[in-house]
């Protein structure tokens, strides 16, 4: 799972920890100590790979243009 790849949040654990989809496998997912906590379901970026489990944060809120 390269750093920078989007996926998708899974079922959360504990400790900031879950799962994540990414290009159709799951990885055991977790934020940074200090991040809040990522729905399930929000769609996420790979921040690092720490052994076998992808740091993520959450992406950038996107806003409609137009209108």
């Amino acid at each position: 799972a390269p750093a920078g790849r989007t996926a998708l949040g899974g079922e959360r654990g504990s400790e900031g920890g879950g799962r994540a989809k990414l290009v159709g496998e799951v990885w055991t997912a977790r934020t940074e100590p200090d991040a809040p906590q990522i729905p399930v379901g929000t769609e996420v970026r790979v921040v690092r790979i720490d052994g076998a489990t992808a740091v993520v944060a959450p992406l950038p809120a996107q806003h409609p243009t137009g209108s």
